[in-house]
């Protein structure tokens, strides 16, 4: 036998098993780019904020510039937009800024 010839035959694989965990893999690939994406944005709007950038929620007694950017992502008033990527190559855009 060559080094070009296969060692299994066509009937070897079912195509329709190729595709089984696929989803799966693709919502934990999902999952984890939004956690990096999350820690990604607090991280740098804190950065912004203890670098004395306008806070775009109400504080009150925060000091800490984490825990205000995280009040500023659950209430959706961070002013960054999250452009990635996706899996099929097209721009998937996330503003995380609501008007």
């Amino acid at each position: 036998m060559s080094d070009n010839e296969d060692n299994f035959d066509d009937g070897d694989f079912d195509d329709g098993e190729e595709d089984e965990g696929l989803d799966d893999l693709e919502n934990v690939e999902d999952e984890d780019q939004e956690n990096y994406e999350r820690a990604r944005v607090l991280g740098t709007r804190a950065l912004q904020i203890a670098m004395c950038a306008p806070v775009m929620v109400e504080l009150e007694g925060e000091t800490d510039p984490l825990q205000i950017a995280m009040k500023e992502l659950k209430s959706r008033k961070i002013p960054i937009i999250i452009r990635s990527a996706t899996s099929s190559l097209t721009l998937k855009q996330t503003n995380k800024e609501t008007h």
